[in-house]
């Protein structure tokens, strides 16, 4: 356009020397004139509009580079969850081409036994009988397929509903996994790794972290290797009855009422240190709390069974419903002030101490199964006399 005004300009002039040559009739140069200006008008009008229409086309391209980003990032998230259950598939898989394999070679055998018979002197009885053996095997190990085949769907099904419910995971490596609303309810988790697991909603009620048996004669308390949580997401988990004890680091996020803490050292009878998950219906059973400031924490439904409770603070603890009943480890320097022990069960729990030394200054005592059997309300609501 800038280039066209000058030669307009150009143009005019020598039509206007012409014009002077020529005579003073200038009518059709005017008319020209006039042409060439609207010619140039709709020109502008026509680059403007599409001026206007390339800043549209640029504003849409934007919006579409940000949708197919976003469809990128969920196609992304959807190949990592693919992949997954992709290799839990081919495991299984794995295992029917095995099935299927030894099927074959059972076949194999069968008709060289088939053939062995028509060209041996071998007795038909003992033939059939090695042929019926035979059938017996394949049909054993088609059985075998179909469990296994059955499984695939199963493993299917689960990885589609998030149900990890009931199965051993036994030292899986889970770390960073996304198990958020999985169900793992009874699930074997023993020396599993979730570390950085994102395990927020998840339902872990009575999964089992670690495994810990107690010797009797002895006193030892062994357990396998615990499950490690270290960064894991526990955010809404249901943590019912969990046992997640002596581990190598705390989650990042908990359930509300929950803490993560630390017991150090060792005791004669074994070695307690590690990280412990506390709270309501936790499964505290053989562990060592030795030490612990759980003043005012919610420890409703909590399990301590054959815990270590030395020199504990659980001064206005709420114990509604505990399992305190013991017969084999020691308590000693409890501080249980203003405790509330609301149904809580404390049978043999103060077995093996001699003397006894505790603070209860203003125990709550509700129903409580005192430590000889008897029941607090048949007391005259309290257990201090029968322990």
């Amino acid at each position: 356009m800038s280039q066209l005004k000058p030669m307009i300009i150009v143009l005019l002039m020598l039509t206007s020397a012409l014009a002077g040559c020529a005579g003073t009739d200038t009518t059709d140069l005017e008319q020209q004139i006039e042409d060439l200006q609207q010619s140039n008008d709709e020109m502008n009008e026509t680059i403007n509009q599409q001026n206007q229409d390339n800043a549209d086309l640029q504003q849409s391209n934007g919006e579409m580079d940000e949708t197919i980003n976003q469809q990128n990032q969920d196609n992304t998230d959807l190949q990592s969850q693919l992949e997954e259950r992709n290799n839990e598939i081919a495991n299984l898989s794995s295992n029917v081409n095995m099935l299927q394999s030894s099927i074959a070679d059972a076949e194999t055998y069968r008709d060289s036994l088939l053939e062995l018979l028509e060209n041996s002197n071998t007795s038909n009885d003992e033939l059939e009988s090695m042929i019926e053996a035979a059938n017996n095997s394949i049909l054993a190990l088609q059985s075998d397929l179909v469990v296994q085949q059955n499984l695939v769907v199963e493993w299917i099904i689960k990885a589609i509903n998030k149900d990890l419910s009931n199965i051993d995971l036994t030292g899986a490596d889970l770390s960073f996994a996304d198990l958020s609303f999985v169900d793992l309810i009874y699930t074997n988790l023993n020396g599993a790794v979730l570390s950085n697991a994102d395990l927020s909603n998840a339902n872990l009620s009575n999964a089992r972290m670690i495994d810990c048996w107690h010797h009797f004669h002895t006193g030892e308390i062994n357990c396998r290797s615990a499950a490690d949580l270290t960064g894991a997401n526990l955010t809404g988990a249901n943590l019912y009855h969990v046992g997640a004890i002596r581990m190598e680091g705390c989650p990042n996020s908990l359930p509300t009422d929950w803490m993560c803490m630390y017991t150090p050292g060792s005791h004669s009878n074994g070695n307690y240190n590690g990280y412990n998950l506390v709270g309501p219906n936790a499964d505290l059973n053989n562990v060592n709390l030795t030490g612990s400031n759980l003043t005012g924490v919610n420890l409703t439904g909590v399990l301590l069974s054959t815990a270590f409770l030395w020199n504990v603070d659980m001064s206005y603890a709420d114990l509604t419903g505990a399992d305190l009943r013991s017969t084999n480890i020691m308590y000693q320097n409890v501080n249980l002030t203003g405790a509330n022990l609301t149904d809580a069960d404390l049978s043999n729990f103060f077995t093996y101490t001699s003397p006894w030394n505790a603070d209860m200054t203003n125990v709550i005592w509700d129903n409580t199964t005192c430590p000889d059997g008897t029941n607090s309300d048949d007391n005259g609501n309290t257990c201090e006399n029968n322990l």
